[in-house]
């Protein structure tokens, strides 16, 4: 994280844009690390988004409306460009173009309920944190 920090500073300083091109080891998978969470960038079209090469199909994913679901499941929309296609800098410039808004169908989890009882029960610290705000205006968070 430290040396992510001033590669990235010390390139800003000398009047670069910053965006980093994600290899294997760092692609998303079900949850996020705390290295990837600062490697995601944010467009107004295109909300969280990151980028990752695929050296082996020879194509650039973009992974856009990157969000965590109450299970801590990293779910995101995939968008795949084969390299060659166009120019690269065209490519990148892609969250920031003019485009109809995306949307993430949304899934509902019957069994939401069950998993946070669960949480409760085993005292995770982000989830009694949250059962404490209830509490404190006399609710509960299963209810």
């Amino acid at each position: 994280m430290k040396r992510l920090k001033e590669r990235t500073e010390n390139y800003q300083v000398h009047g670069f844009t910053v965006l980093w091109l994600m290899g294997e080891n760092l692609w998303l998978k079900d949850q996020i690390t705390n290295l990837q969470k600062n490697l995601v960038y944010f467009s107004e079209n295109r909300g969280f988004y990151y980028w990752e090469l695929d050296f082996k199909t020879q194509k650039l994913r973009l992974k856009t409306l990157i969000h965590e679901d109450l299970s801590g499941k990293i779910i995101y929309l995939q968008e795949e460009i084969p390299f060659g296609q166009g120019r690269l800098i065209e490519q990148l410039r892609l969250p920031f173009l003019s485009q109809k808004l995306l949307t993430i169908p949304l899934i509902v989890d019957l069994k939401l309920a069950e998993f946070i009882r669960r949480q409760l029960y085993y005292c995770s610290p982000k989830w009694l944190k949250i059962q404490e705000k209830y509490y404190q205006r006399g609710e509960n968070l299963l209810n």
